[in-house]
């Protein structure tokens, strides 16, 4: 064991063998290091392939554009993975090309060429840093359902463009049946390596690409003949993009800070999640390493642009690589990187990936457009539906998929339809407008009295559930109040059958404080410590309430139990 250490038991199911501070034998290190990069090679192609297509590159622009992603996607799994206070997490992460940016991209690529997706993907890391210098303040204007619906549009916005190339285009009136059906079975492929070869699902794009390719090679949509363009290229080269130049557009600027804000959520939860991964006593999010690592992975965009290479984004499936083999050491994160780095100097591979066959494109970008979409659906269920939020969601995906419809928005003046008529802008657009109009009138500040006895509780409960309901708390935090506050009821019930509480919670997003005070007098009136004056039941329902919530202060005035709760979320 590396540094002498033992490995930390997470439970009786997980382990974590090295984590981020130590460094695993050569063998782990360097198997480890390659799954990751392979991973990283698999997921981070389709974009910088699909910005090559929208913008008409030759094959040695496209080989030097791939070639700049590669060296920016390493550059910027080192940066966000330092152990640094102002730059890096600190935590095993790597990067990956934002696939949720894709759209944004190709309007860019189509306005303004290659030089406006440089210039506005420098403008995006540097909005990026700003905005992840002041994540934790900013958190409560993102609740649940609002990062959840953007992720999912972010998917929505991917539809056009890829079932643009899974469906394929008819080449001069005549469509060829042969790309569907490599379309269709390169993602069968894929779906098959998902479901039913689960060791080889870490490089399910990856294999779907080499499927893919041997597919249209069989069928004639890929000609193996043009391969032969590689022969005349250069056995190393710098991976810096061959053409240089950079340009800003207002048409581009609203796709870009959108994709720019849900790149900083998915950063919070990738980040939080490689810390999860790496502590085994993992309870809340280390916000000062959130803020680094987004300042590492803006830096990384920043200088991505710079050279040619694409918006960047934690890598989320290396993390559950991670957290699923124990490895989450740093030193893995830098050999990855290294090599994917190493790999960007040679033109050959990268211009290989440039030829990827267009229904095997398509079918990558909708494999992985499943995964964005379901990423925002996982976070919306974590939330209860109430009349608000139903809402707040549903309203702007309706008008994110209208933007589909050919011609229903050709009222707008063409300045207008340019910038607002795509999911992403429309629907993230009518998401923050219905999101404040749905707080209007909202409750701040919920206050109830229940009684104890066993008939109480399950009232208690209902007023909970209508309470978190009407503020949309999350599911979670609304089963840990009930049970708690069931237990409570419990102990003072054992106390005074009759007894009242009266309850007063304080709710924002960021943080929940409540307030619990019992009516009658419960103990003596020179109590002081309600734990070494109550009895065993009571005693073990207020060191419930102390394990399930960050603050809890108990005190007795009066003979009447008091306890406050504070919570941050």
């Amino acid at each position: 064991m590396a540094n002498g250490t033992k490995p930390k038991q997470l439970n009786a199911e997980k382990t974590v063998l090295y984590s981020s501070g130590q460094t695993p034998p050569a063998a782990p290190l360097f198997f480890s290091s390659l799954q990751h990069m392979l991973l990283i090679l698999s997921l981070g192609m389709a974009m910088p392939v699909s910005i090559a297509r929208a913008a008409g590159l030759d094959l040695n622009l496209s080989g030097s554009l791939l070639a700049a992603a590669l060296f920016t996607m390493g550059l910027t799994g080192i940066l966000q993975t330092l152990p640094n206070r102002f730059i890096g997490s600190g935590f095993q992460s790597l990067s990956v090309a934002d696939s949720a940016a894709l759209s944004a991209c190709i309007l860019a690529a189509e306005i303004g060429g290659v030089p406006l997706v440089l210039g506005m993907t420098v403008f995006s890391g540097l909005l990026r840093f700003l905005l992840g210098s002041f994540t934790f303040k900013l958190r409560k204007f993102f609740p649940a359902e609002v990062t959840g619906t953007m992720i999912f549009i972010l998917g929505v916005n991917l539809v056009p463009t890829a079932l643009k190339n899974f469906l394929g285009n008819a080449a001069g009136g005549v469509y060829n049946p042969m790309h569907l059906v490599v379309a269709v079975l390169t993602l069968l492929f894929m779906l098959a390596c998902s479901l039913f070869l689960k060791p080889l699902k870490p490089y399910t794009a990856l294999l779907g690409i080499v499927f893919g390719f041997v597919i249209s090679a069989v069928t004639g949509v890929f000609d193996p003949a043009s391969l032969a363009q590689l022969q005349d290229q250069a056995i190393v080269a710098l991976p810096i993009y061959a053409d240089l130049s950079y340009s800003f557009d207002l048409r581009a600027l609203i796709p870009f800070i959108v994709v720019t804000v849900a790149g900083v959520v998915d950063n919070i939860g990738d980040f939080s999640a490689s810390q999860s991964a790496d502590d085994p006593h993992f309870k809340k999010p280390n916000w000062k390493s959130i803020e680094s690592g987004i300042r590492g992975n803006a830096l990384g965009t920043a200088v991505s642009g710079m050279l040619g290479g694409p918006i960047q984004s934690t890598a989320t499936t290396n993390i559950g690589i991670a957290g699923a083999s124990g490895i989450t050491s740093r030193k893995v994160a830098y050999l990855a990187c290294g090599m994917l780095m190493a790999a960007s100097f040679f033109p050959g591979l990268t211009n290989v990936l440039s030829l990827i066959p267009t229904p095997v494109l398509g079918a990558v970008l909708l494999y992985s457009g499943c995964y964005i979409m379901a990423g925002g659906f996982s976070a919306l269920t974590s939330c209860v539906m109430d009349d608000r939020r139903i809402f707040t969601v549903f309203l702007s995906i309706f008008f994110a998929i209208s933007t589909l419809i050919p011609n229903l928005y050709s009222f707008l003046p063409q300045s207008v339809s340019t910038i607002l008529v795509s999911p992403m802008v429309m629907g993230v657009c009518v998401l923050l407008l219905t999101t404040l109009l749905s707080r209007i009138g909202i409750k701040k500040v919920f206050s109830f009295v229940s009684g104890v006895s066993p008939m109480d509780v399950i009232a208690l409960n209902d007023e909970i559930e209508n309470t978190c309901k009407e503020r949309g708390t999350e599911r979670a935090l609304m089963r840990k109040m009930q049970i708690s506050f069931d237990s409570l009821c419990e102990g003072v019930y054992e106390i005074t059958a009759t007894a009242h509480l009266q309850f007063e919670i304080k709710y924002d997003n960021q943080q929940i404080k409540i307030h619990v005070e019992s009516k009658e007098a419960l103990f003596p009136e020179n109590a002081q410590d309600p734990q070494e004056e109550c009895s065993s039941t009571l005693g073990v329902s207020l060191m419930m309430l102390k394990n399930m919530f960050d603050d809890v202060r108990l005190r007795v005035s009066k003979g009447h139990l008091i306890i406050d709760v504070c919570d941050d979320l």
